[in-house]
């Protein structure tokens, strides 16, 4: 059984990959907010995924990542 997301808490995660020892560990991601861990990290220090602050953010995207010209 895959847990749940350790960054948004969301249930839909999926297998990625193995280690090339098998059993060792594996590689899992999230598919909501794409975030990737492996199965023997530490994950009580993930930062937590704020959709409000996205929310907030986005419509200002255009002009956060508009190249300089000069």
């Amino acid at each position: 059984m895959l847990t749940p997301c350790p960054r948004c808490d969301d249930p839909r995660t999926e297998k990625s990959s193995d280690s090339p020892i098998p059993g060792v560990w594996e590689v899992y991601r999230c598919t909501r907010c794409n975030y990737v861990w492996r199965s023997s990290e530490k994950l009580s220090g993930v930062h937590k995924y704020d959709q409000a602050l996205v929310d907030r953010v986005t419509p200002w995207w255009p002009q956060l990542v508009r190249k300089k010209r000069g």
